[in-house]
């Protein structure tokens, strides 16, 4: 039995609010929905609304589109081609990943056996073409695409030397990235692919714990306990040396296909990289740059991080 111990339950529902590219519609939500979970994915986006089922707009190539219905969903992931979601009776679901994939053994878009027997999960993640699962015991479950070190996920035997519980998860690309319970932060995958810093884990004092993790496409984030936030990977020049940004008071971070959206505690949002504008072009901040103010009161922010996925989504309080 698959159970989940986090809940959208009791969460306020916005709007969601979407901007970038709109090749095929991933840029237009449907009207009338008010949304507690945002994902965006690859042309696709994906969404928890305010009746707990899920909805999808945008592309349906490759069961994109297929999404489970009639329970009550709790969480949602959208990776390149594929959806990942957790109900809060415990089951998880994935779909999509269909051609051209068939044949080359991920299996993405279908829930595996997990290998550990039945478990508790507290949350999901859909990388461009895996998947990663956290378990309540602080491991992680991964099926799917493995060809840059994507199972690679380090100190993961409950018991084992260096095994210290994982609390938070994000999927990259092809990376991913961890938050121990210590504060400590652990990052693998992203080998043979381009640029390959944003698995290699760079030197941190040892006494800055984290708070908050995540992956782009070929970038790794983490936020500190003091809200700054340090970033590396491929949206650096490939540099293994972290940049660090003391200057905003993140409490959120979400990266994308080479820019990363940090939300405030007081609901600013700021962008770096190279972020897709409201209108469809590109600017290039090396800096965080707080965007437009229609972005202000945002609570949920999606930053699509697949190949050559450019749009980006966020929840508004009305």
């Amino acid at each position: 039995m698959l159970m989940c111990v986090s809940s959208s339950a009791g969460q306020t529902a916005g709007t969601a609010i979407c901007w970038g590219w709109d090749f095929n519609g991933e840029c237009t939500p449907p009207s009338g929905q008010k949304f507690v979970k945002v994902s965006a994915g690859h042309r696709f986006s994906l969404g928890i609304n305010s009746n707990n089922q899920i909805v999808h707009w945008g592309w349906t190539a490759n069961g994109r589109g297929n999404i489970p219905s009639g329970d009550v969903f709790v969480q949602v992931s959208a990776g390149y081609d594929h959806g990942l979601a957790l109900d809060a009776t415990g089951n998880v679901y994935a779909w999509g990943g269909g051609d051209p994939n068939a044949g080359l053994g991920w299996d993405q878009g279908t829930v595996p056996s997990d290998p550990r027997g039945d478990s508790v999960y507290t949350q999901v993640s859909a990388g461009e073409a895996f998947n990663l699962v956290l378990r309540a015991d602080g491991t992680i479950w991964h099926w799917g695409r493995d060809s840059e070190g994507q199972d690679d996920i380090p100190h993961n035997e409950t018991g084992a030397s260096g095994f210290v519980p994982y609390v938070a998860i994000d999927a990259g690309g092809h990376h991913g990235i961890g938050l121990r319970a210590d504060g400590s932060i652990q990052v693998w995958g992203g080998q043979n692919y381009t640029c390959t810093t944003q698995g290699v884990l760079p030197s941190f004092p040892s006494d800055t714990p984290f708070i908050a993790v995540g992956a782009g496409h070929i970038t790794s984030y983490a936020v500190k306990s003091d809200r700054s936030v340090v970033w590396w990977g491929g949206c650096n020049g490939c540099n293994t040396e972290p940049v660090n940004h003391i200057d905003i008071q993140h409490a959120f971070i979400d990266g994308g296909y080479g820019h990363a959206y940090a939300r405030t505690a007081s609901s600013h949002v700021y962008a770096w990289g190279s972020p897709c504008t409201p209108g469809g072009g590109t600017l290039v901040f090396a800096e965080p740059h707080e965007v437009p103010s229609f972005l202000a009161n945002a609570v949920v922010l999606s930053a699509a991080t697949g190949h050559s996925n450019h749009h980006n989504i966020v929840i508004i309080m009305d």
